[in-house]
């Protein structure tokens, strides 16, 4: 369950039960009238704040759904699974998400850019990808040193840059604009730091290959 409280500690909390599984996340609506849920019952569901009704349940993810987000003007929600999507729904619950799909592992979190047009999406997989929030086109792919998992994401006010904090201990800040022009030097960079083991893993070498690489 969920539950909402007076911020100057008086009353009693307005009480959200539903969901079947521990409570993840959540998130108020930019208009502060809602609230999402996100469980990891596989589901995430929209409430009113104040607890009338019943809540819109969005159950598509086929595992637990670790993060919900609202878009700024609030007629959008995306969410974060296990099952590696991320999936756009609209907020008053009608018509099927939009499945952002592409991660090769478990969808830590997602954020909308300020304008409400793309989505960051972070993973266990050590990428980061960045998405029309319509679905239309491909993601661009931001990798990162094999074994980083980068577990948040955050958009500047100015939706040109991005945040992500990662397992290494360290936060890296990307630059979206610019980005298609970046990849190819930037990932030549990280290769190069590539063992024999990580060049066979991600870049699909041979072990011959790989040696002979390491070796130049």
């Amino acid at each position: 369950m969920a539950q909402v409280w007076n911020a100057d500690g008086t009353g009693d909390p307005v009480v959200l039960t539903g969901h079947k599984g521990r409570v993840l996340c959540a998130a108020w609506s930019p208009d502060g009238q809602r609230i999402v849920t996100a469980s990891e019952d596989g589901t995430a569901r929209l409430w009113n704040a104040d607890g009338t009704g019943e809540p819109s349940v969005l159950a598509v993810h086929t595992d637990r759904v670790g993060r919900a987000a609202w878009s700024p003007d609030g007629k959008r929600v995306v969410t974060t699974s296990w099952d590696r999507t991320a999936r756009v729904w609209n907020a008053d619950g009608t018509g099927k998400p939009i499945i952002l799909a592409g991660h090769t592992d478990k969808v830590c979190e997602a954020a909308w850019n300020p304008d409400g047009k793309r989505i960051a999406t972070s993973s266990l997989d050590h990428t980061l990808r960045v998405w029309n929030a319509d679905g239309t086109g491909e993601a661009i792919v931001f990798p990162s040193h094999p074994g980083t998992a980068h577990y948040y994401v955050a958009w500047s006010p100015d939706g040109k840059r991005i945040v992500t904090a990662s397992s290494d201990g360290t936060a890296w800040v990307w630059t979206i604009n610019g980005w298609p022009e970046m990849r190819a030097s930037l990932w030549k960079r990280i290769q190069d730091d590539f063992t024999p083991e990580e060049r066979i893993q991600y870049l699909s070498e041979t072990p011959e290959e790989a040696g002979a690489k390491m070796a130049e």
